[in-house]
Formats: C-alpha cells, sequence, structure tokens
C-alpha cells in the first residue's frame, strides 16, 4: 500500500459550532496532514460557540 505523503490547509466556510473543525483537528492529532488556517460564519452567535469551542478569537480587518 502506497502511504499518501500530501498536506492540505483547510477552511471551515460556514463553520457553525465548528463540527467539521473538530474532524479535522481529531485526523490532525493522529497526523500532520492538514492544516486549520481559518473558519467564518455569518452568524455573531455561531462564530461566538466556535470561539468557545476552539479557543479562536475574530480577525481585526483593519490590520490587513
Amino acid at each position: 500500500m502506497t502511504r499518501l505523503n500530501a498536506h492540505f490547509a483547510f477552511v471551515d466556510f460556514f463553520s457553525g459550532c465548528g463540527g467539521m473543525s473538530y474532524g479535522f483537528h481529531q485526523i490532525a492529532t493522529k497526523n500532520d496532514n492538514f492544516k486549520h488556517v481559518g473558519a467564518f460564519d455569518i452568524d455573531h452567535h455561531a462564530n461566538a460557540t466556535y470561539s468557545r469551542n476552539f479557543g479562536l478569537g475574530r480577525v481585526d480587518k483593519s490590520k490587513y
């Protein structure tokens, strides 16, 4: 069996509370093939929940 050595960066679009991110984080704990680079949602309640679940805050857009 050939082992795939590809690396993937992922963005969680319409992240909600972070279910997809959680799955990728679980995979990332087993190998280094996945890197979380961001998440977003239009709903501020979902963003607040995501932030509590993952300890990630908002990006200050004025810096970019």
